[in-house]
């Protein structure tokens, strides 16, 4: 499934909403849920690996998640 198909996928989860997710937090999700790594993401979003793990950090916060994989069994 390709970055669009994933976009597509969470702009129809209602439940996103709730979490209080800014753009760039919910562009990280999106990428994350595309196979992206850490180093991936900060290339795509030119931002640095440190940045990268603060906004998941925060959105692992936001959304009561530990990790990539449980984030990712949300979405599915």
């Amino acid at each position: 499934m390709d970055l669009k198909q994933k976009k597509m996928l969470i702009s129809d989860k209602d439940n996103l909403e709730c979490y209080n997710l800014t753009e760039r937090e919910l562009k990280i999700v999106e990428l994350i849920l595309a196979g992206y790594t850490n180093g991936s993401i900060g290339e795509y979003l030119d931002i640095s690996s440190n940045t990268v793990k603060n906004h998941i950090s925060n959105i692992y916060k936001k959304i009561n998640v530990s990790n990539r994989y449980e984030l990712m069994s949300i979405f599915k």
